[in-house]
């Protein structure tokens, strides 16, 4: 996140642990909102109460629901911080604007 700065939009897909470090990195930034997805509620809570803006599940149109919270736009940077699948490529891919930065921290199974 170290080019993350104001007025971009991230999305954090995956918040656990280091989504929400994440999440609050980019909140020190000065970025002007943060998008978390997940696929568990507590994690989903826990996305908000640590400073997302808004928090949903990643089984949603992720593309879709970021326009609709984000004033018709995508997301400037991207961080896919979980289990890495086709559908999580493709949302990433989906979700992002013509200028994007995309950082992938995976765990091979």
């Amino acid at each position: 996140l170290a080019n993350v700065g104001k007025g971009l939009t991230v999305l954090i897909i995956g918040s656990g642990v280091s989504g929400i470090l994440h999440i609050q990195l980019a909140k020190l930034r000065g970025v002007a909102k943060v998008f978390a997805t997940d696929i568990n509620e507590y994690r989903l809570k826990m996305a908000k109460k640590f400073g997302a803006d808004e928090a949903f599940y990643a089984s949603e149109d992720i593309p879709s629901k970021l326009m609709e919270l984000n004033d018709h736009r995508l997301a400037e940077y991207v961080l896919l911080k979980s289990v890495v699948t086709i559908k999580g490529l493709k949302d990433v891919t989906s979700a992002t604007s013509f200028r994007v930065n995309l950082l992938i921290i995976f765990r091979y199974p």
